[in-house]
């Protein structure tokens, strides 16, 4: 699955994420910011239609925020999982919902959301 952030000029920067991922969003808050509308731009040099949510100031700092919170949270449980993780344990992880991976996978594609949303060069995010 891929988050696309457009900027106005066409740019493109593909966010890929797992099913498993992009499921998780669709029934959080995330979901909840805005809704998508449908929008023309010029995508390779030529117009494309997109079905996307414009990045205003308001639905921006939403979705940060929504990330920082993410972020913060998963790496409480990230921490207290390698705390009370041997050496062994680390090397047997799974990955299952509450596995070292898939809390590492999680950070970092909330990371990855964080930066493109903090540009401001990115005007669109497009659910693919």
């Amino acid at each position: 699955m891929e988050i696309i952030f457009y900027a106005k000029n066409g740019q493109q920067y593909i966010l890929e994420v797992s099913d498993s991922f992009y499921k998780w969003l669709a029934i959080s808050e995330f979901s909840k910011i805005q809704t998508s509308k449908s929008y023309t731009l010029k995508i390779d040099g030529e117009d494309g239609s997109i079905q996307a949510i414009e990045l205003t100031e308001q639905n921006r700092n939403s979705y940060i925020s929504f990330f920082q919170k993410c972020i913060l949270a998963e790496s409480y449980y990230l921490i207290l999982k390698m705390e009370s993780s041997s050496k062994q344990g680390l090397l047997k992880a799974s990955s299952s919902e509450g596995s070292l991976e898939n809390l590492q996978y999680r950070i970092k594609k909330f990371y990855e959301f964080l930066r493109c949303l903090e540009d401001r060069e990115w005007v669109y995010m497009e659910y693919v």
